[in-house]
């Protein structure tokens, strides 16, 4: 019994006084992924990569350790894209680490430590952090790297930040140009928030509107909901209904999302948004309009002649909800779409230009019918298009 209780205490000393393991960095295979800048304006940033042992050991655990203060990481998440790269490392395949860190203001160094069970940590990697003091930080966090960039297609932190501001004041702008009273708008939808750039946007504004989000991707959804005080945000799915109740929403709105959906996927989304949003509410919507025109015409055989025949025209349909697939619709095409809600406005970037809210995509208002006995009718008439 006494050696029972003994034990535990005996193999941790032991570990505690072998001779540590000397490591050389070319025992080590590793990449720090995000982010892809040291020199920033975050208080903190999001770190990101994968390391293990070309010895064939395991790895315990990684940390980060900046200002002489120590960061668990999060270690041993699933790498499947090293799978077939580490096929005669196994170890490779739960490789994956991430940790936060904090950034004080001008010149720090990260490093990055990695440790097998009972012995020492070994720095395998550092980073010299160059925060600019002088620039000022929003109350609400950026996105880490790697989302922004899946959302955005940039990792640009002053264009992010720039573009969350004038966005939404973008968007409230073109919603006073319909004749729209913004101040009657209490409950607005981010549809396809990504990682929340608009509604980042409204809380900076400190709009008085109450913000939701959806989005079909959970990793965003999680990343909005614990950083986006005071908005509600769900988590969508292709092709089923929206996780809210009839009559919900003022507004909705959808930025560069039918940019990425079959016509099929919008249809479904236009009766919801139907059942949704409340008589006379209003629906923003992007599409790509003229400019895209010749550009994506080039990239389905006969393109041009399909797209004049059906106004619709889409690639890489079996990618759909990401940004591999994409739409090009004709503005009939999008009225057609929206049957239940009468156009307002069409704003078209041919015409206008880029904006903050969909670049050179085209956008159109659309307000919702009330309905009678079965009638639709329009609550406000079609206003010059």
């Amino acid at each position: 019994m006494v050696w029972k209780i003994t034990k535990p205490l005996w193999k941790l000393l032991r570990r505690r006084n072998r001779h540590p393991i000397q490591y050389r960095n070319s025992e080590f295979s590793y990449t720090v992924e995000w982010p892809r800048f040291w020199k920033t304006s975050r208080t903190k940033l999001l770190v990101e990569g994968w390391c293990f042992l070309l010895n064939h050991r395991e790895l315990a655990g990684v940390r980060a350790q900046i200002g002489g203060k120590v960061y668990p990481a999060q270690y041993g998440i699933k790498r499947p894209d090293l799978t077939r790269e580490g096929s005669d490392f196994p170890a490779a395949r739960n490789s994956g680490f991430s940790v936060e860190v904090p950034v004080i203001s001008g010149r720090s160094i990260l490093q990055l430590e990695a440790i097998e069970e009972g012995d020492e940590w070994y720095c395998f990697a550092e980073r010299e952090i160059v925060r600019d003091a002088t620039k000022a930080i929003d109350e609400v966090p950026l996105p880490p790297s790697r989302l922004m960039v899946a959302v955005a297609g940039h990792d640009d932190d002053d264009e992010f930040r720039r573009s969350r501001i004038s966005g939404p004041k973008q968007m409230l702008k073109d919603l006073a140009i319909a004749g729209i009273d913004v101040g009657q708008i209490a409950d607005v939808l981010d549809f396809g928030c990504g990682c929340g750039r608009f509604l980042a946007g409204w809380l900076v504004l400190q709009t008085h509107m109450r913000l939701y989000g959806c989005d079909y991707n959970p990793e965003l959804v999680r990343w909005c909901d614990a950083n986006l005080p005071g908005v509600s945000v769900r988590e969508n799915q292709l092709g089923k209904p929206l996780p809210y109740p009839p009559g919900s929403f003022d507004l909705i709105y959808l930025i560069s999302v039918m940019t990425h959906l079959t016509l099929r996927e919008q249809q479904q989304l236009v009766s919801e948004f139907r059942r949704a949003v409340r008589a006379g509410g209003y629906v923003y919507v992007t599409f790509h309009g003229e400019p895209f025109y010749e550009q994506l015409f080039a990239r389905v055989e006969n393109g041009e002649e399909q797209f004049r025949r059906t106004g619709f025209l889409i690639g890489a349909d079996e990618k759909e909800g990401t940004n591999d697939c994409w739409t090009l619709q004709s503005p009939e095409n999008v009225i057609d779409l929206f049957q239940g809600f009468t156009l307002i406005k069409h704003f078209r970037a041919s015409e206008r230009g880029p904006t903050d809210v969909g670049s050179w995509q085209d956008s159109m208002i659309f307000q919702a019918k009330a309905f009678s006995n079965g009638t639709a009718t329009a609550t406000a008439g079609c206003r010059n298009t």
